[in-house]
């Protein structure tokens, strides 16, 4: 759950978008295996340019689990089509992966179906396949987003289908909310039952998150978020994780 975390923390709507410029990001997790002394933690990095209609970002992500460090290289394009359409997709490829997929391919697409004064209706649909030593992944995301005038708030929820070797067509959902609480704080909030896929292996995880993000000056901002999974097989973990995002 964290790499879903962590974009959507950082996420921002594309009609929210400043004129083009260059953005980094860096975001970094631990996470604490209750029972268990171990290492298992997360870092990311991206560089890309942001512009009115586009999006185009490269990306380096780091894993160490059980002392062992796996990668994943890749980039992600976005465009808004229209005033109503976007669409986005990405690739990523690994090195001998274990726990990480070998390579990830994903794509899709937000449709504005709704909008007035009060809030915008938004429905989208996001599909994705990831290698694995084990087999083939694929993931299906079908989903709905309002967001609000006031406060800059939105509310969403993903049905969550994925078929895998050891796993045909297990499902679940995700809901997502968030909310300004000033000019210079937002907060963030997730809560799911779905499957996931690590070491090529599907599960049912319960997951919640909660986040913060913080507006400082000289375009920059900071994320603080903390998440629980409660896993059917796997081991449970808290995990903590910051990010900033610098503009320039």
């Amino acid at each position: 759950m964290l790499a879903a975390v962590l974009m959507a923390a950082g996420a921002t709507p594309a009609a929210a978008r400043e004129p083009a410029s260059w953005q980094a990001d860096l975001d970094a997790g631990v996470s604490i295996l209750p029972g268990r002394d171990t290492q298992w933690s997360d870092f990311a990095i991206s560089l890309g340019r942001v512009g009115p209609e586009t999006v185009t970002a490269a990306q380096i992500q780091r894993a160490r689990r059980f002392g062992r460090s796996e990668y994943l290289i890749g980039a992600r394009h976005e465009h808004r089509i229209d005033d109503a359409l976007d669409l986005y997709g990405g690739f990523a490829i690994g090195t001998g992966n274990r726990f990480l997929p070998d390579w990830r391919v994903d794509a899709g697409l937000s449709q504005r179906v709704s909008r007035t004064a009060a809030h915008t209706d938004l429905l989208r649909f996001g599909a994705g396949i990831a290698r694995y030593g084990q087999g083939t992944v694929i993931t299906l995301m079908p989903g709905a987003m309002r967001y609000f005038a006031s406060r800059n708030a939105f509310i969403g929820i993903d049905a969550i289908a994925v078929d895998a070797p050891d796993a045909r067509w297990r499902f679940g959902a995700r809901g997502q909310a968030g909310f300004d609480l000033n000019r210079h704080l937002a907060a963030r909030a997730w809560l799911g039952i779905a499957p996931e896929t690590e070491r090529g292996r599907t599960e049912i995880v319960r997951s919640a998150a909660l986040g913060l993000i913080v507006s400082g000056a000289r375009r920059r901002s900071f994320r603080l978020t903390l998440a629980g999974e409660n896993r059917a097989i796997g081991p449970d973990r808290v995990t903590v994780s910051i990010g900033i995002t610098q503009a320039f």
